[in-house]
C-alpha cells in the first residue's frame, strides 16, 4: 500500500465530489459550495485533503480554522454542522490524514482540532476532542406526507403536548 496526502484544489475537486457522493453519511459541510459559502461570510480559512491508496481516493478531510474570541484558535472537521469532514476507508489513509490535520494544527497554533462525525463512525484519533453537544436525527422519509405525520410526527408531538398540560396544570 502507498498512501499519499494532497490537498485539494479546483483541479481535483471532482474526485473529491466523486468520493463524498459515494459514501452514505456525507453531508452538504463536505460540498465545495458550502467551503465558498463559508469563507465568503465569515473569513474562515478552510485546508481539504484527500488521500490516496495507491492513486485511487481512499480519505478526505476537510479542516475549518477558527478564531473564536472564547474557545480561542482550532481547527473543526464541520464548521456549523453535526457531523462530518472526516471518511477514510481503511486505517491507513486516516493515519495519514491525521498526521496532515496535525501538521495544519502546529502550522496554525492551533489549540486543539474538533472532530464531528455520527456515532458508530471513526473514532477520533488521539489528543483530538469529539463534540458531542450536537445531535443528529436520522428518519426515514415517505413520499405521502399524511402517512408521514401519522407514522413519524402525530405520536411525538401529542407527547409533548400532554408533557405541556402536566406542566400548566402543576405550574
Amino acid at each position: 500500500m502507498s498512501i499519499s496526502v494532497e490537498q485539494i484544489d479546483e483541479n481535483n475537486m471532482s474526485e473529491l465530489k466523486d468520493y463524498i457522493l459515494e459514501r452514505n453519511k456525507t453531508t452538504f459541510v463536505d460540498l465545495w459550495d458550502w467551503r465558498r459559502l463559508v469563507e465568503k461570510i465569515y473569513g474562515y480559512s478552510h485546508h481539504w485533503y484527500l488521500a490516496r491508496d495507491s492513486g485511487k481516493v481512499s480519505g478526505f478531510l476537510r479542516l475549518t480554522f477558527v478564531e473564536h474570541p472564547i474557545f480561542g484558535k482550532y481547527l473543526s472537521t464541520a464548521v456549523f454542522a453535526n457531523h462530518g469532514g472526516f471518511y477514510a476507508d481503511n486505517l491507513e489513509s486516516a493515519d495519514a490524514l491525521v498526521c496532515q490535520a496535525t501538521a495544519v494544527q502546529e502550522k496554525f497554533g492551533a489549540k486543539y482540532v474538533l472532530l464531528r462525525h455520527l456515532e458508530g463512525e471513526q473514532a477520533p484519533p488521539e489528543g483530538w476532542y469529539q463534540d458531542n453537544s450536537y445531535a443528529t436525527y436520522m428518519l426515514e422519509l415517505t413520499n405521502d406526507p399524511d402517512i408521514f405525520y401519522q407514522e413519524k410526527l402525530r405520536s411525538k408531538k401529542k407527547a409533548k403536548q400532554d408533557k405541556k398540560k402536566i406542566k400548566q396544570f402543576w405550574f
